[in-house]
This record gives C-alpha cells, sequence and structure tokens, in this order.
C-alpha cells in the first residue's frame, strides 16, 4: 500500500487505477509513444501533454525511487504544455504553420517566463536552503558530499585528499548557484554573458555527474539550461540564407495565427502558475510571510497539477549519516548468501565503491530508502521481494529458509578522523 508514503489526499495517479501488469504495460507503451513524438515534434502539443499526465502519475506511484531530476522533468513537462515547441525543427513545423506571438518567432508569454524562472529557483532555494556552517563558513560541503559512499564515483574519491579543493568548490559552487541565475537575466551583452552562464552551469553539472551517482539531476539541469542560450546561437544553427531546413517554418509560416497558447485565459493562466510557484518555493523556504499569501487551504492546487517541489539537495548540509546495506539469506543448505549483491557469500567488509554496485538510480533510490525510519514499512515487502526472486530460479537446496537486514553505519567524520562502523539490524 502506498498510504505511508503519500504526502497528500490530493494526488492522483491513473497507475494505481490497476495493480495488474498489463495495466502498467499498456501506460508504459502510451508513454513511450507521446514520448517518441515529442522528440519529433509531431503533435507537439497533444504528446507534451500526455507526457506531462502520465509522468505525473508515474512519481505518485513511485515516489520511492524519485530523484530530484525526475521532479525537475515533471515540472518542464508541466510548463512546456504551454509553450510552442513544435514551432521550429519539428514535423508539425513541417506540416502546417505554427503559432507564434511575435512575428520575429520568439515566445514571450507567462510560461516562457515560468519555465526560466523554474529552472533559476532550483539554484536559489537551494542556496537559502544550504544554510548550514559547512556551506557559509567552513567551506567543508564538498568534502562531506564526497565523503557519502552510497553517491561518491571513484573519481570523486580523488578530491578527497585536497582540503583547500573542496573549500574552494564548496565556496563556488554556492556562489554559482546564486548569482548565476541572477546574471542569466543580465540586461546588458545579453548574449555573451548568457552564453558564459549556460557554459558554468554545464561545467558545474558535469563536475557532479562525474563525481556524485544522484540520478538524473545533472543531464536534466543541463537540458534546462539551453532554454537560455541566446537568440544568436540558435540562429547560427540555422541553414544558410540560401537554403531552408525542411523542418523549420518558412517566413510566411510565422505568421500571426491565434492558438490557445496565445488566449488571454492559457496566458493568464501560466501567470497565475508562475506566481504559485514562487510562493511555494518561499513558503517551503521559510521566507517572510509566504504561509500568509500562501495558505494551507490553497495548497491541493499545486498538488493536484503537481507543482510541488523543494530543493534540499545537500541542504542545509550534507547528510553525516553513511554506509552500505547487506540482505544476508540464509539457505536450504545451510548457506548464507547477500541478496544485494548477486548471491555472493555474506560479507559484512566495506566494499570498494558503494555507488557502483546498483543496478540504475532507482535501485539505488529504493535501497537507500530502506534504512531511514520513515520507510521501516517497505523492508519486509522489499526483502520478501528479493527472496521470492530468488526462490524463482534457484533449486529447491538453495531455497531461501530466511533472511536479515542489517545496516553498517558508518557516519562522516569531521576530516582527519577515522570513521567508526557500526553494525544495526534493521528487520
Amino acid at each position: 500500500s502506498l498510504a505511508p508514503f503519500t504526502e497528500y489526499p490530493w494526488l492522483w495517479s491513473i497507475h494505481t487505477w490497476s495493480g495488474s501488469a498489463e495495466w502498467q504495460m499498456v501506460l508504459l507503451a502510451v508513454h513511450l509513444i507521446a514520448a517518441v513524438c515529442l522528440v519529433a515534434g509531431y503533435r507537439t502539443q497533444v504528446s507534451v501533454f500526455i507526457c506531462w499526465v502520465l509522468l505525473s502519475s508515474l512519481q505518485v506511484r513511485n515516489p520511492l525511487v524519485l530523484h530530484s531530476g525526475d521532479v525537475v522533468v515533471r515540472l518542464l513537462c508541466f510548463w512546456s504544455v504551454f509553450l510552442p515547441l513544435g514551432a521550429c525543427w519539428s514535423v508539425d513545423a513541417h506540416r502546417r504553420s505554427i503559432s507564434v506571438f511575435r512575428a520575429d518567432g520568439r515566445v514571450a508569454t507567462g510560461a516562457s517566463l515560468g519555465i526560466l524562472v523554474q529552472t533559476c529557483l532550483i539554484y536559489w532555494m537551494g542556496c537559502v536552503l544550504k544554510n548550514g556552517d559547512e556551506w557559509l563558513k567552513e567551506g567543508t560541503a564538498v568534502y562531506y558530499a564526497l565523503s557519502l559512499d552510497q553517491f561518491v564515483t571513484a573519481t570523486g574519491k580523488l578530491l578527497l585528499p585536497f582540503p583547500g579543493l573542496c573549500k574552494g568548490l564548496t565556496f563556488a559552487t554556492w556562489w554559482l548557484e546564486l548569482l548565476g541565475p541572477i546574471a542569466a537575466f543580465f540586461p546588458w551583452w545579453k548574449g555573451r554573458v548568457k552564453t558564459m552562464v549556460v557554459a558554468a552551469f554545464w561545467l558545474l553539472h558535469i563536475a557532479f555527474a562525474l563525481c556524485l551517482r544522484v540520478g538524473p539531476f545533472a543531464p536534466t539541469m543541463m537540458s534546462a539550461w539551453l532554454l537560455f542560450l541566446p537568440t544568436s546561437f540558435w540562429d547560427a544553427l540555422k541553414p544558410s540564407a540560401g537554403g531552408h531546413s525542411p523542418f523549420s517554418p518558412t517566413p510566411g509560416q510565422l505568421a500571426n495565427r491565434h492558438r490557445w497558447m496565445s488566449r488571454p485565459l492559457a496566458r493568464g493562466f501560466a501567470m497565475f502558475c508562475l506566481v504559485y510557484v514562487i510562493l511555494w518555493n518561499l513558503r517551503g523556504a521559510r521566507i517572510g510571510g509566504s504561509a500568509r499569501w500562501l495558505p494551507q487551504w490553497s495548497r491541493p492546487f499545486g498538488y493536484v497539477l503537481n507543482l510541488r517541489q523543494y530543493w534540499t539537495m545537500f541542504a542545509p548540509r550534507p547528510v553525516l549519516d553513511d554506509g552500505w546495506l547487506v540482505m544476508e539469506a540464509v539457505l536450504a543448505d545451510g548457506s548464507h548468501v547477500d541478496l544485494l549483491r548477486g548471491g555472493r557469500l555474506v560479507a559484512f567488509e566495506k566494499p570498494a565503491l558503494i555507488s557502483a554496485e546498483f543496478r540504475d538510480s532507482k535501485w539505488q533510490k529504493a535501497i537507500l530508502n530502506l534504512w531511514p525510519e520513515q520507510y521501516s514499512p517497505l523492508r519486509p515487502v522489499f526483502g520478501n521481494y528479493m527472496a521470492f526472486q530468488w526462490n524463482g530460479c534457484h533449486s529447491p537446496a538453495q531455497q531461501i529458509r530466511g533472511w536479515t537486514l542489517w545496516f553498517m553505519r558508518e557516519d562522516t567524520p569531521p576530516r582527519g578522523h577515522l570513521a567508526k562502523i557500526v553494525k544495526v539490524e534493521l528487520l
């Protein structure tokens, strides 16, 4: 049951209408078709709307495997519903005229501002919430982040012996997240400044991807920053004056043709959602009198449209409770195997690289959620599932007779101190 993990009763999910595998396969097939159409720019607005609905539904159905990047994808899909994504380089642009809101082909609406501000809010709210001394005074946040074995990669571990570098990266990251989005709206020398800002954030997220295994966050944010590139960048990619791309609209197609996105009701709704999202973030960060401007009775709107968000990655400081899990299973022949490591003999020694042992980011998130107390009801369900999978493909002599979930807790100590490992039985 999802009841213990459901944040609010107004959350909805089509995926919960039936627990059958057939129903899930139908929804996944529709989702895949809509995603392919969206990439190709075919029936773009219908495709992105279907993607947003099914993605919101799927995330509500599986809240325990979500990373911050998954939330960003959902929010970008929402704002894209109100934007003419198929206006250029698309099958739609080749098939028929596409609505644009200015004669020069640019889009300037509440939704276009909303998707840009939404991207910036991720960093601004992160800075507000990163208020621990590790970020603002000591400069040790990067050290603690790279000490989290469940996330750090082999590349990230190479930086740990350099305290001065880690300290510099801590302050550089905080200030870039604060000032970078502001510079993206800089009114002078917009082309150069925006290009430099986008390049800086791409470098930041490439560094994240190389040093930390945090799911789809880095590539998703790199995609979001493409929205800030100046017009001159995209104009340079167009064919020369003597040619014309079959997937771009002709000048005649860029006529003022009004569609629902350009109507006052759609524009007003998008602007209302932008104000609502800003207030939601301010309330989450407990800034000023935001609770008065966004009272509790107004929050169902954010849940129904899945605008809910809270950007706490490594905030207010990187967590210190680190470690790894061991799922010890006793077989009928008396041997002890670890179900989390493909049935290898149980060993409680620390693995060489914990983050590399997860199949993918979803398994990583599901397994990491086994040790917080708030998710304790998940432990027997997950353990029984793993035992069921094992018994289904092994002989009677290797059937599981019982299992125990262990957490090898290793809290991160200050630099220069030795870590202590404590063996904790979770179930």
